[in-house]
């Protein structure tokens, strides 16, 4: 093999490590189309050749496969531009051509010639063997079978052992949804996951799923482990403790070394215990730049004369990313983390709740066991969750948060099936939903759709076909600290409030900002605009002087204009009130000047000219909003979008009647569509409970029909 073909790969397609469309060498190849598609795969797995690589150590990469094969191949490289070779291969046969009216001579002809362009490397020393994914995938396959699991497996055993096999190759490997579910009983367990592969540029290659068997008992290496010393156990509790501490300090460029050493005492718990700070260093924030401060702590423990050294690092954050990890922890802490929860659901939930203000967002690390309510050495049955957030804000600086939650609850639900063997090698997962072909799907006429939990109900009609789903109708509690009316006031379009309830709205928004700002509300004033609006004005005073107002509209105005009082409190900006999520939205095209307030309105909604700017657990912003146990998608007015809509992710569907995004299966003008726990449109092969259903590329469950061979009944479950 030349050394300078490069093993960089372009294949697309997520296909399981232990299957290849390739024929084992054993077999002779006498199909032409078969030939093709050899020489095709193999050409197509490597990107780059050598300025030495020559036309026979091109034929080297597929010779063995053809063996025997009644065709042969003709190599050219032409090396069209700098930098640029096209691979040109004639797949020839050779056939008996009459010469005379008496004698026949074999002759070799070209049946067609294939065509592959490829970068060509100069520097020796970027260049590496040829590997295909096919050879990458069974140098981890070997690998997974020497790879001994137990409960305690984290998503760095799966990681070494992935690093070990294919280290030199020119790929490298990432752990995506490492899942485990534990041994427990007599049972073995099963640890499931992704590898993602990537080149040298980190360009995905593939992604392979994997599961690996999870044994019973102890791991060895646990009774192996001579070197613990329990005279440390004191001082790494409390590093856990100050550590936590350290996470929650906010910190500024006046932040002092005598302001860290004040707090990290006053965090200390165990007071036999002393801490010393040094190494104090400040980097300063700047314009949009992110600064940070470090500093060492030593923890000593002077009744047995140990001592505990660690470095800490903390972000001095910038008005953005300070924005950001607020919005991200307020996300965090209202995530409810379950068996059936995955890495891709929650990074869709990041995406929209940063909405457009990050430049890029990942998640590594992820890691999920499973709650199974059966207590072992490792667990206490309760499931745990913990991943690390990384992403980078649109001044290109790098964030990261950690998140970890171990106490999720078992339940019985499709999909917590307790602990099942594994093959102990890459694969498919057996609940990715790829195709049809699971050991444990089958389906039968009389199966029924069973409703995913949604963030509220999703209206259906009944249906002739076995087709059901629950109905729910409850609406969501969005009250908060902003004010909480009752359900009649929460309707998705605010022309539909009657006019008890637009009262019952602009009362509870003057008592609560009444109360936040510590200022008495004054008698509500009748103001009309220039074109007859008529407008409810309340002011709010405190200490004699005007510092705000509530204003309410009777009707939609395109410019309505309230007085200002020239001696009050300038108005720092105005918001509108969205009863149904209990949050503000700024009103983006308000003018404020030091004689009026002019804005646009809506019919019986209310605004808030504010002495200051709102706090952003109190407000939303354009796109995604996630309020209490719910996800919205609003406009710029802050109102909640209804039925369909589509983002740069895919289709959702949000509820007629309260805009809450769906989930699970929702009948819509008498079709079927299946609605993933993230919300968007489901295509393709899904998984609901024991039975597999097929949606077609515009979200329809397809029924009475044959899809990849397989027979779909007339509710749409798959029956053989």
């Amino acid at each position: 093999m030349n050394k300078y073909l490069t093993g960089v790969v372009a294949m697309a397609a997520v296909a399981t490590i232990a299957t290849t469309s390739i024929p084992a060498s054993a077999e002779v190849v006498t199909d032409f189309e078969q030939v093709k598609s050899i020489i095709t795969e193999v050409m197509n797995s490597f990107t780059s050749i050598g300025k030495y690589t020559t036309a026979d150590d091109i034929k080297d990469l597929y010779k063995n496969k053809l063996e025997g094969s009644i065709y042969n191949t003709g190599v050219d490289i032409e090396y069209t531009t700098p930098g640029a070779a096209t691979i040109n291969i004639d797949i020839k046969a050779t056939t008996e051509s009459a010469v005379t009216a008496d004698v026949t001579t074999p002759e070799e002809v070209t049946i067609e010639t294939l065509h592959f362009n490829k970068q060509v490397i100069t520097d020796e020393t970027t260049t590496g063997p040829a590997v295909t994914v096919g050879q990458v995938k069974d140098k981890i396959n070997d690998a997974f079978k020497n790879l001994k699991l137990y409960n305690d497996a984290q998503v760095y055993d799966v990681y070494e052992a992935v690093k070990g096999a294919i280290d030199g190759t020119g790929f490298y490997g990432d752990i995506h949804n490492f899942t485990i579910v534990p041994a427990i009983n007599n049972k073995d367990g099963l640890v499931t996951g992704i590898i993602e592969l990537t080149d040298n540029n980190e360009a995905t290659i593939e992604k392979i799923p994997f599961s690996i068997t999870v044994s019973k008992g102890i791991n060895p290496r646990d009774n192996s482990d001579n070197n613990h010393d329990e005279r440390y156990d004191k001082l790494y509790d409390e590093l856990d403790n100050l550590q936590d501490a350290i996470n929650k300090l906010k910190v500024s460029n006046d932040t002092t070394a005598d302001d860290i050493i004040d707090y990290t005492n006053r965090s200390l718990k165990d007071k036999s215990l002393e801490l010393a700070i040094s190494n104090f260093y400040k980097y300063p924030s700047e314009g949009g730049q992110q600064g940070h401060l470090s500093f060492r702590m030593n923890l000593v423990d002077p009744s047995n004369n140990l001592n505990l050294i660690n470095d800490e690092w903390v972000e001095i954050d910038t008005p953005s990313s300070s924005e950001i990890k607020e919005l991200i922890n307020s996300y965090l802490a209202k995530l409810q983390p379950s068996n059936n929860m995955n890495e891709n659901d929650i990074l869709d939930g990041l995406n929209k709740v940063t909405n457009g203000k990050v430049a890029s967002i990942r998640i590594t690390d992820f890691y999920l066991m499973k709650a199974t309510n059966v207590e072992t050495d490792y667990s206490d049955g309760k499931g745990i969750c913990n991943f690390h957030i990384e992403l980078k804000d649109l001044n290109e600086n790098w964030l990261g948060i950690d998140y970890y939650y171990d106490k999720i609850v078992y339940t019985e639900e499709p999909g917590n099936t307790g602990s099942t063997g594994g093959s102990g090698s890459t694969g498919n997962s057996g609940n990715s939903g790829s195709n049809g072909n699971s050991g444990s799907s089958s389906g039968s006429s009389s199966s029924h759709h069973s409703s995913g939990s949604s963030s509220s109900s999703s209206s259906s009609s009944s249906s002739s076909s076995s087709n059901t789903t629950g109905s729910n109708t409850n609406t969501s509690n969005t009250g908060s600290s902003t004010g909480a009316v009752s359900d009649s006031t929460k309707p998705v379009s605010l022309a539909n409030m009657s006019k008890e309830a637009v009262k019952a709205v602009e009362a509870s928004v003057v008592n609560n900002i009444s109360t936040v700002i510590g200022a008495t509300a004054e008698q509500a004033k009748e103001v009309v605009a220039a074109d007859g609006t008529k407008l409810s004005v309340t002011a709010i005073t405190k200490d004699g002087k005007s510092v705000g107002a509530i204003i309410t509209a009777e009707a939609g105005s395109t410019r309505a204009v309230i007085p200002v009082d020239k001696t009050q409190a300038p108005v720092a900006a105005v918001y509108k009130y969205v009863p149904l999520l209990g949050k503000y939205i700024q009103v983006q095209d308000a003018v404020i000047t030091a004689d009026a307030v002019t804005l646009p309105v809506q019919a019986n909604a209310t605004y808030v000219a504010s002495p200051v700017v709102m706090t952003t657990t109190d407000t939303i912003k354009e796109g995604w909003v996630q309020v209490s146990n719910n996800w919205y998608m609003v406009n710029g007015t802050g109102d909640p979008l209804t039925g369909w809509q589509k983002d740069s992710v895919g289709w959702t569907y949000m509820s007629p009647s309260n805009g809450a995004m769906q989930t699970g299966w929702a009948q819509l003008g008498g079709t079927w569509y299946y609605l993933k726990n993230n919300g968007y449109m489901s295509t393709g092969w899904v998984k609901d409970g024991s039975n597999w259903y097929y949606c077609n590329s515009d979200g329809s469950m397809a029924a009475n029909t044959a899809i990849d061979g397989y027979k779909l009944g007339a509710n749409g479950a798959w029956i053989g």
